[in-house]
């Protein structure tokens, strides 16, 4: 976790927004409250809009081998391609043992 703390802190991003369980308090403890941490709430469309508008948010989700709820990323992954939106990989966190554990990604609009 110490290295994906780190990792945000240095992003600056406006929002950091989870969109899979099981990080967002240890990122709040770790970073003393300091991390602008938001949860993707899946089942509000409207809620997921107003993340994916702002192109300073960035989306923490574990990868596919370690994710929790597997339908919140999906659900916004979905609505990002319904309303042109495209998903840019930042990086990649991995844990102790190398293994690849957190994406770290933005959407931006894709203008036809």
């Amino acid at each position: 976790m110490d290295p994906l703390q780190r990792y945000l802190t240095d992003l600056h991003a406006r929002k950091i927004v989870a969109a899979d369980w099981g990080f967002i308090e240890t990122m709040n403890l770790l970073s003393e409250g300091e991390l602008p941490m938001s949860y993707a709430d899946a089942t509000s469309e409207q809620v997921l809009d107003s993340l994916l508008r702002d192109p300073a948010n960035v989306f923490v989700a574990h990868t596919p081998e370690f994710t929790f709820h597997p339908q919140e990323r999906a659900a916004l992954e979905d609505l990002a391609r319904r309303e042109n939106y495209q998903q840019e990989h930042i990086t990649t966190i991995l844990d102790h043992n190398g293994r690849p554990t957190f994406d770290i990604f933005r959407f931006r609009k894709v203008h036809l």
